[in-house]
């Protein structure tokens, strides 16, 4: 069996990059638009340069429950990280199936003038 028979391709889910009005930071933040709750959806976050060299260390942040139409804070960005492509694992359960995906926000699709959003690749 193949893993693409395993786990469905990805739909109702969004990662996005918004600035914050207090400061020069941005929060990255997930959005369920699936009509299921999502469960343990544990979403890995890490930087990496052009070359595909790792820049920044591997951080982990845990959601027990992802409600429907629901948004939560992933974390916040530093503007100097714009330069590199981010990327955020997902993996999380609707109900018994695996939901494992990688949101990814190339060099510079983050900028002042753009709200970033990202779907799975």
């Amino acid at each position: 069996m193949k893993k693409d028979d395993l786990i469905p391709a990805v739909e109702g889910i969004q990662v996005f990059a918004q600035p914050i009005a207090e400061d020069d930071q941005w929060q990255v933040c997930i959005q369920n638009l699936r009509p299921d709750v999502l469960d343990q959806v544990m979403i890995t976050a890490t930087s990496y340069h052009a070359n595909g060299e790792k820049a920044t260390t591997t951080l982990r942040h845990q959601i027990d429950k992802l409600e429907p139409n629901e948004i939560r804070s992933i974390e916040r960005l530093d503007p100097t990280l714009f330069a590199l492509e981010n990327e955020y694992w997902l993996s999380g359960w609707s109900g018994s199936v695996l939901l494992d995906y990688p949101f990814r926000f190339k060099p510079n699709q983050i900028s002042p003038e753009n709200q970033a959003i990202s779907l799975a690749q």
